[in-house]
């Protein structure tokens, strides 16, 4: 078969395409053959295609809530199949089975997207063609699907890097100074193939440990200069008796685990040399702290020139804290001239924990609440409230919150005070005081080996017992903050080196928390095998599930080494067009209400009148208003909005808060779990909501079509800039897809009064931010 006069004059998406663009698309695509009942595509599959039928017969069908299969179209050749991701980059939500023999062309979705942006009319065939598809699935069954298909993915999260198209394979670094970790994945297995540890780089022991291809060996480091280190490194992956490489260019990307990008770098980035270049604009101790970072990008960048490096940051996952997470009761001026602020630390084992208990829970991870303990040298617990960290222990320094082996943790100040008035302590030897010889070696007077304090505490050793006690306190304590920060807690999860090991840290840890629906099985808890990676260690019984995670430091700087190269690969293709713009609308309060409040607050049988349309489709502000009481003060004549709603919502700014007395999580419309309540009052009658009132999260509606020109997925996160006089550059802002919206950005007017905006102003997309 000629495909490419196949897809010219049989597929009407292709018609208006130039020949050469055609051979180019069919050149770089997959013709694959698809035997009869075979799926083509199957329900839960990470879309990363779209399939254009060549011969035989396939139906796209679904599988209901009750189990019966539902056919929702048949293929025949020329016809379409896979679409849907290409808008959504969601998991598939229905089944393409090969009724007859079959043979379609697999078209990578990087390469359609890339040629949509530069062909208005393939955009609008493709949208009307999502568009007409969507009709057929009901947005309740749409959104039971999508959670099905979650859960029947062995891998939703993409924990195992295996990826489609090319293969790539990714080296993992994390440099400390002292020690370099490193792993090599191959995105076509989605397996670590080789790993190897260096210790001691400081010292005349230093040796390298290394496993490949089934093997462990144990070698000297006999040149501890950290080029000498990569070139034994790379020397290793490629020699004859232990490598798995035939030459170092094979080695495609290398993801580098620095500690914190501050508010410079929300996100993992190519580390190019504009970006190594803002590195210092960072504060002094950001920069400290990155430095062995740094020197191992200049040196793998040296090893390994043909390879993309990128830069992993522990911050970026923190970077969904709000300002009264982040902010101490400082002097304002001392955060915004030199940075003094919480920035969060060891967001990748954070990150990792809650992904690994959700997967292993079969839960989906934006609807949790997860409190997370890494527990290691350094440790913190993290707050991960909807699959955004809500809140951290670890502050300006990984030093603050928990107790380590060496670090006093959280300090009273006038400690240092006083010991520097009264004692002569310098800044030097109090800064040595509390990070290097305060903490368990401190207290308990023997060694930082938290091991080590535990075995004296069991044998009756007096301060090691209450340097064990204290450590596990702190712990708790730190639960029950992680708790109130998200206002609930579904599930608690332990990791990191001590986190996993010690049975007897989970246990005294958790004891007293059973008000808190935390009940740990303790049977389970002491029989945690070490060939887990994650075990469920609560009683069946427990509200709150109680896991232990297996740290994998490595796959996670991999993974976000992967999603960092897919980013800026679709930013490419939004800077192929001349401009990005996208009108704003100010959002003021608001309230949607579910039909049985409707008729309590205006009367059994009101319907909601429509005063004036407002800009999405079919969407209408109400001529009837209502009141918003909360415990502190009301709201009167807040508007609400049409049509009705399955739940009612109530949508404030920041600012409110105070007034009514409620504090709201920021979330996306519809996330109403774990939301605080509210009363509602209306000429008819009232009433309270146990929860549904948030702070929205900026985020831009667009249509298929449009967001196929734009060549943006839903659920995006991109940037957005302004201009005007106080021109400024919105980040994590979400982009959301459907036949039903129109292009627009909605902010609340909080951040219209900060930026000066109001609606008709326009933004200019600047790149995406994350794409999952």
């Amino acid at each position: 078969m000629d495909i490419d006069h196949f897809l010219k004059n049989n597929v009407p998406l292709f018609g208006g395409l130039p020949e050469r663009e055609i051979a180019s698309l069919v050149g770089e695509s997959t013709v694959s053959t698809f035997e009869q009942n075979e799926a083509a595509i199957e329900f839960g599959e990470e879309g990363h295609f779209v399939g254009v039928l060549l011969e035989g017969r396939a139906e796209v069908s679904i599988y209901q809530d009750d189990g019966r299969k539902r056919k929702i179209e048949s293929l025949s050749p020329g016809m379409i199949f896979g679409e849907m991701s290409l808008m959504s980059g969601e998991r598939t939500v229905a089944d393409v089975t090969a009724v007859t023999r079959c043979k379609a062309l697999l078209v990578p979705h990087t390469i359609l997207s890339s040629v949509l942006v530069s062909h208005p009319d393939m955009v609008k065939t493709i949208s009307d063609l999502i568009e007409t598809r969507l009709e057929a699935i009901r947005p309740r069954d749409r959104e039971s699907l999508l959670k099905n298909a979650l859960r029947k993915s062995s891998d939703p999260y993409g924990l195992s890097l295996k990826k489609p198209g090319p293969a790539l394979k990714v080296l993992a670094v994390s440099y400390s100074g002292d020690e370099l970790d490193y792993a090599l994945h191959d995105t076509a297995t989605g397996r670590r193939i080789a790993a190897g540890h260096f210790r001691d780089l400081r010292s005349d022991r230093c040796h390298l440990e290394l496993e490949a291809g089934g093997l462990e060996n144990r070698l000297p480091v006999l040149k501890r200069e950290l080029s000498e280190v990569f070139a034994l490194l790379i020397g290793t992956l490629t020699a004859k008796d232990t490598g798995v490489l035939r030459t170092p260019p094979e080695i495609d990307a290398v993801g580098h685990h620095l500690i914190s990008g501050g508010d410079v770098f929300g996100e993992s980035v190519l580390a190019s040399n504009d970006a190594i270049g803002r590195f210092a604009t960072l504060s002094d101790n950001l920069r400290e702290l990155n430095a062995p970072g740094l020197a191992a990008i200049e040196a793998a960048r040296s090893a390994l020139p043909g390879a993309q490096h990128v830069a992993v940051f522990d911050s970026s996952f923190h970077a969904t804290l709000p300002p009264y997470a982040y902010l101490y009761a400082l002097p304002y001026e001392l955060y915004k001239d030199k940075g003094v602020r919480r920035y969060g630390f060891h967001g990748l084992a954070h990150q990792y924990a809650a992904l690994k208990a959700a997967q292993c829970l079969n839960r989906p991870y934006n609807e949790l609440e997860i409190a997370v303990c890494h527990l290691d040298r350094e440790a913190s617990v993290c707050a991960v409230d909807h699959g955004r960290s809500a809140d951290v222990s670890a502050g300006f320094s990984p030093s603050e919150g928990l107790v380590t082996g060496t670090s006093v943790g959280s300090l009273d100040p006038a400690v240092l005070f006083y010991l520097s008035e009264q004692a002569g302590f310098t800044c030097k030897e109090a800064s040595i005081l509390v990070r290097e010889q305060g903490g368990l070696r401190g207290l308990a007077g023997l060694s930082a080996s938290l091991s080590e304090i535990e075995a004296h505490a069991g044998g009756g050793h007096h301060r090691a017992l209450l340097a064990y006690k204290l450590y596990c306190y702190a712990i708790r304590k730190k639960i029950g903050e992680a708790q109130a920060a998200m206002g609930g807690i579904d599930v608690l999860v332990f990791t990191g080196a001590h986190g996993r090991a010690s049975a007897g840290i989970r246990s005294l840890a958790c004891q007293g928390l059973g008000c808190m629906g935390i009940v740990l099985d303790e049977k389970r808890n002491a029989a945690l095998l070490e060939a887990d990676d994650v075990a469920v260690i609560s009683r069946p019984d427990s509200p709150v599930k109680v896991l232990v995670v297996r740290p994998n430091p490595t796959l996670m700087i991999a993974r976000e080494t992967l999603r960092a190269l897919k980013t800026d690969s679709a930013s490419g293709i939004l800077k192929k067009q001349d401009t990005l713009s996208v009108p704003i609308e100010v959002s003021a309060h608001h309230v949607h209400l579910s039909p049985e409040h409707v008729d309590a607050l205006f009367g059994r049988g009101a319907e909601l009148e429509a005063e004036h349309e407002l800009s999405q489709p079919g969407q209408f502000a109400c001529r009837q208003k209502v009141t918003l009481a909360g415990p502190k003060g009301s709201i009167e004549r807040v508007r609400v909005l049409g049509p009705a709603r399955d739940r009612t919502q109530v949508e404030i700014a920041m600012t409110e808060q105070f007034k009514l007395g409620v504090e709201p999580p920021v979330r996306e419309s519809g996330d109403l779990d774990g939301t605080p309540g509210i009363t509602i009052e209306g000429p008819a009658g009232s009433v309270a909501i146990d929860r549904g009132v948030i702070c929205a999260r900026r985020h831009i509606h667009l249509s298929p079509a449009e967001a196929l020109s734009f060549g943006l997925h839903d659920k995006d996160v991109v940037r957005v800039r302004v201009s005007g006089d106080r021109e400024l550059v919105f980040g994590d802002v979400l982009v959301r897809v459907s036949p039903k919206f129109k292009l627009a950005m909605h902010i609340d007017t909080d951040e219209a009064n900060a930026s000066h905006l109001k609606t008709g102003d326009i933004g200019y997309i600047e790149g995406i931010q994350s794409r999952e």
